[in-house]
């Protein structure tokens, strides 16, 4: 008896490393569809600035995931206190979901990229501190995509943007880390990989393929408000389906074994990634 519970123990130490390992490796990222917002500030101040993002929402409780320990605490309460009529610095004073997302951006010759996600406001400005105490702020943009480009010419106050659809790319790299990971639980849970090799790709391939039409289609017709409850939605339906065909297709052992390997592969491929995802951005 206790060796079968040691067993248990073990094995699900080995199913977490495995899989944050493999979604380390090949990611660094959170597993499946997540917005993004790369800014490349033009012209930028020749010092050292702070770069945030303006809302015009309010909220009682809100999430931050930026460290304010790490930048000058006086320029921190200015930007903290800044309103430019209703809009306000979201990393600073909070926001309805979590954003990642730094308040200094990188350098690359003469221009600076700083990148924003996970999740994102439906429209936004930004607002740049410079080492003066200077506030400069930007027209207002609207999100409309998973993933978006804006160039700000600091200098001009002037911008340009552009949006796009995850890419094929985007599909397959999802797609090999979903493999990955849910190919070693179906080796745990003892199933052939020789035997089951065909419907388990196809069966993966189909549903991530839909996460990403899905996700994709419901941002750019509504905006990132439906994000994450449609994300929700889709998961709990992904993993239904992935029972469905699994329990029928999977050659080997009985339904329950089949319909609990489909739980308990999503369930990790999921949390793994966002795991990661905490690790790398937020850490």
């Amino acid at each position: 008896m206790f060796n079968i519970k040691l067993k248990k123990y073990i094995l699900i130490i080995v199913i977490t490393f495995l899989s944050l390992f493999i979604s380390f490796n090949v990611v660094s990222a959170d597993n499946g569809p997540k917005p993004e917002l790369t800014i490349i500030v033009e012209n930028p101040p020749t010092d050292e600035y702070y770069l945030d993002l303006l809302v015009d929402y309010e909220i009682n409780y809100g999430y931050t995931w930026l460290h304010e320990e790490e930048y000058d605490q006086e320029k921190i309460k200015i930007f903290k206190d800044f309103r430019d009529g209703n809009w306000r610095p979201a990393l600073l004073t909070k926001t309805r979901a979590p954003i990642t997302g730094r308040l200094i951006g990188r350098r690359e010759g003469d221009r600076v990229i700083h990148e924003f996600g996970y999740t994102l406001p439906n429209k936004l400005k930004i607002a740049i501190l410079d080492s003066n105490n200077k506030i400069t702020v930007s027209d207002e943009i609207a999100i409309k995509a998973l993933k978006t480009t804006i160039t700000y010419d600091y200098k001009n106050n002037n911008i340009t943007y552009k949006s796009k659809m995850s890419s094929f790319k985007d599909i397959i790299r999802t797609c090999i880390v979903t493999l990955l990971i849910e190919g070693i639980i179906l080796l745990l849970f003892r199933f052939s990989i020789k035997k089951n090799i065909k419907s388990f790709i196809l069966v993966n391939v189909l549903t991530q393929v839909l996460l990403y039409v899905v996700l994709n289609l419901v941002v750019y017709k509504y905006n990132f408000t439906s994000f994450i409850p449609t994300f929700i939605t889709m998961e709990g339906i992904i993993l239904i389906i992935e029972s469905l065909l699994f329990s029928k297709y999977l050659k080997e052992h009985t339904i329950k074994r089949k319909i609990a390997f489909s739980v308990v592969a999503n369930i990790f491929s999921c949390i793994s990634g966002f795991v990661i995802y905490l690790f790398i951005y937020i850490t």
